[in-house]
């Protein structure tokens, strides 16, 4: 079980509003989220683009404020989490890709909070793509072997 610190020790006014003889007064926070999180935790809304729950929800959207199974305080596992919200494309497919179906899912690719990428991609979509298929990246560094003009547009232009 993963515990946040302070409700691990007990301070939950770290967190939450208390009255004037010190008990809580739950569910108000000393701050809206995410800056009551930006407190103690490192800012995640750094990159052009920011997760939507991120952005519009905030950070217990997708972490829990108290204890988790998961790692990271996630309420559920990344691949249940990430396809609550949106579909499930490379998931439930036939064949399906594999980035989604090996232990990291969705955020192998993409950033869970924010990136300078569209997408949230960790970077280049092509440059992703070639991270794992490496077969590719000499085909598409040689001018003569790259015939193929989609792949200007980057590999998801068709995947």
């Amino acid at each position: 079980m993963h515990e946040h610190g302070p409700f691990a020790s007990g301070r939950c006014e770290v967190c939450h509003v208390t009255d004037a003889t010190g008990n809580l007064a739950p569910p108000d926070l000393v701050l809206k989220q995410p800056d009551l999180c930006y407190q103690c935790h490192e800012r995640k809304d750094a990159g052009k683009f920011v997760h939507g729950a991120l952005s519009s929800f905030g950070c217990t959207d997708c972490h829990s404020p108290h204890e988790s199974e998961q790692r990271f305080m996630l309420i559920s596992p990344i691949r249940e989490l990430c396809v609550n919200c949106h579909s499930a494309q490379g998931v439930n497919e036939a064949h399906p890709h594999s980035a989604v179906t090996m232990g990291m899912g969705c955020v192998r690719c993409h950033a869970s909070h924010s990136s300078d990428y569209p997408a949230l991609q960790r970077r280049d979509v092509t440059e992703t793509c070639i991270s794992c298929h490496r077969d590719f990246k000499e085909k598409l560094s040689n001018r003569a072997l790259n015939v193929h003009a989609a792949m200007a547009q980057g590999c998801n232009a068709c995947h």
